[in-house]
């Protein structure tokens, strides 16, 4: 179920393709009619609307370039599990819609699978739309500090 929602996630953002870079932590408007599959499958709510939350944001290097096409993913704090993953587009720019609340990491990782940038632990709330820069320098900091 996860890869069917990764993949229509990532065929929405193609479609509509809006860049994400410069929106600031905001709650999202209500949006009605759309709240529809809650409570079924494993337990947890797949459609959007006001049970859910978003992130968005911009993956960077130490030099404040984009990462190009680097995997984002959202990791639950609770239980460790991946909650979604995308691809960054050329601008650096990554986008999760659904959320359930609760807390997340959002984590950079490079082609050989290395979490090369990490957020801090996020609080997304239903109806809540949260955004969050990641530099690779500061993965690269936690790296050494914690060796």
């Amino acid at each position: 179920m996860r890869r069917v929602l990764s993949l229509g996630l990532v065929t929405a953002m193609a479609v509509v393709g809006t860049p994400l870079g410069a929106f600031a932590a905001v709650k999202a408007p209500a949006r009605q009619g759309q709240g529809q599959g809650q409570g079924q499958g494993q337990g947890q709510g797949q459609g959007q609307g006001q049970g859910t939350g978003s992130l968005h944001g911009v993956a960077q290097g130490a030099d404040r370039a984009p990462l190009r096409n680097y995997t984002v993913r959202v990791r639950s704090v609770a239980d460790g599990q991946i909650a979604a993953t995308t691809t960054s587009s050329q601008a650096g720019d990554f986008a999760f819609a659904g959320l359930q609340p609760g807390n997340y990491v959002v984590e950079v990782v490079d082609a050989a699978g290395k979490i090369v940038g990490l957020s801090p632990t996020l609080g997304v709330a239903a109806g809540a739309s949260l955004s969050v820069t990641i530099s690779a320098a500061a993965a690269g900091a936690m790296a050494a500090a914690s060796a």
